[in-house]
């Protein structure tokens, strides 16, 4: 999403907003979930996130701002948790 600021009657400057889905994608990926659209489970929301964080405001607008020692704690954390979730979609059951 492009939001366009105007200050008067001066130029506008532009900042990029990313969607909701796009956030919340991005920190399941950062949990180690990726595994709930990779694999050929959802090839079409693959394709998609790979679009989304191949634009050149992707790493500066989500990535930067979760500090390093968070973002590693949560992927390991993610990576424990994992098997589980797994293994509930294996299932069939809802992860509600």
């Amino acid at each position: 999403m492009l939001t366009l600021y105007h200050h008067g009657s001066s130029a506008c400057a532009a900042k990029v907003r990313f969607a909701l889905a796009e956030k919340h994608l991005n920190r399941l990926d950062v949990l180690a979930m990726d595994g709930l659209w990779l694999g050929g489970r959802l090839p079409r929301v693959t394709d998609w996130f790979e679009r989304v964080r191949g634009r050149p405001t992707f790493k500066p607008s989500l990535v930067d701002l979760v500090p390093s020692e968070l973002a590693r704690e949560m992927r390991v954390n993610g990576e424990k948790s994992w098997p589980q979730i797994r293994a509930l979609l294996a299932r069939g059951e809802s992860l509600n």
